[in-house]
């Protein structure tokens, strides 16, 4: 979406619009109206604008930093937004243009109504910061950056997630305090998660999971079954996905599954071999 769009006040004034701003609340509810289509609704009169823009900023997909400048500078825009999907830079390139931080992080000082907060592809550490002001009260949280002392510390005073998702592993700073990353008054409403090996250790035992999605890679030697995981949670889990490279898939698998297993999802690569370098001729 365009920030120039998206800030744009009416072109007109109000005047010889047939419905009132209600009706065409509804219609607007029941249309299929593309973000461009939306953004040209708000555009032709005041009463038009009234209508469109709450539909407008309230699911957010974008993979440029415009839009962020847009929503720090207009809090009464940025506290419309219920769903924040940021992809930017893509994950092809780790030194890709820089995205303007403070404007990241106003912007998501100013959301705060959002429920669903996704950050994906950045391989930037430093971005675990944009996070320090965000204290809406989210529901789902996914995330590609790494877990640092900061993202920790985001995590710590979430206590309305629910659907929880994180594909990095922890940093090294945190490793010699690992027993000591979530305690147990932390997210206690969590039911859904999907992280490393390491972190749904701890995500895991004491709060309500229904669903265990695993991510990352599990070594022979690691000493870890699917009862460690699944007998921990106060609730029987009930959907279990493995997205993950394996080297040693009976390791983790010896304990029976539970009788409550109503689902599983296989994806990812399945090998006894150690050497997952491609071969070349």
């Amino acid at each position: 979406m365009s920030a120039k769009l998206l800030s744009a006040q009416p072109l007109m004034p109000t005047n010889n619009l047939k419905f009132p701003v209600e009706l065409w609340l509804l219609i607007l509810s029941f249309g299929k109206f593309s973000s461009n289509d939306l953004a040209a609704l708000c555009q032709v009169c005041t009463g038009l604008y009234h209508a469109a823009v709450d539909s407008l900023y309230e699911s957010i997909t974008v993979d440029n930093s415009d839009i962020c400048t847009t929503l720090a500078e207009h809090p009464h825009l940025a506290e419309k937004v219920k769903s924040f999907i940021f992809t930017y830079p893509t994950i092809m390139v780790y030194d890709g243009p820089e995205v303007h931080l403070d404007h990241l992080i106003l912007a998501l000082k100013n959301m705060t109504c959002l429920s669903t907060l996704k950050l994906i592809h950045s391989k930037k550490r430093v971005y675990s910061s944009i996070l320090q002001y965000c204290d809406a009260e989210l529901h789902v949280f996914h995330c590609t950056y790494p877990v640092d002392r900061q993202f920790l510390s985001f995590l710590n005073r979430q206590d309305s997630i629910r659907d929880l998702a994180l594909t990095s592993q922890p940093t090294i700073d945190i490793f010699p305090r690992r027993e000591v990353m979530f305690l147990p008054t932390y997210l206690p409403h969590l039911m859904e998660v999907s992280a490393d090996l390491w972190l749904l250790k701890y995500l895991v035992p004491g709060r309500p999971v229904h669903t265990v999605r695993f991510k990352g890679k599990h070594v022979q030697d690691s000493n870890m079954r699917l009862s460690d995981f699944v007998d921990t949670s106060t609730v029987p889990v009930r959907n279990l996905g493995f997205d993950f490279m394996i080297w040693c898939p009976a390791v983790i698998c010896l304990t029976p599954i539970s009788k409550y297993i109503e689902e599983i999802t296989l994806t990812g690569l399945v090998t006894q071999d150690y050497d997952l370098q491609p071969y070349s001729a």
